[in-house]
């Protein structure tokens, strides 16, 4: 929880933001990895009341969504601080992500 709060804090970077990191992630390999980041934000609040407990679980699901999806969590970061300041691009990744995570939900709900 802790950090995409402080990812999507980066969205008030300035609109000039920084440069393109070398090791940018292409929208296409952002997309998956914020749903998962989403979902494993909301596994965490429904797993429990308890604020440190949440942000304790969601930390170990962020670690192993960055694990799994083989993304270092810099490379995230640093990725999602550019396009933050670019807010067309960011509204196109989330308008793909909203799809994304809509279709997700399709499939688990047609099991």
């Amino acid at each position: 929880m802790g950090g995409l709060l402080a990812v999507v804090a980066a969205a008030c970077a300035p609109a000039d933001g920084p440069p393109a990191p070398p090791d940018l992630l292409p929208p296409a390999e952002l997309v998956p990895l914020l749903a998962d980041l989403h979902i494993a934000e909301a596994r965490a609040q429904h797993a429990s009341r308890s604020p440190d407990t949440v942000q304790a679980l969601y930390q170990r699901l962020e670690a192993q969504t960055f694990e799994r999806r083989r993304v270092p969590a810099v490379r995230f970061q640093s990725s999602y601080a550019y396009y933050a300041a670019r807010p067309a691009e960011l509204e196109a990744i989330y308008a793909t992500l909203t799809d994304t995570l809509a279709m997700r939900q399709v499939r688990v709900q047609a099991k």
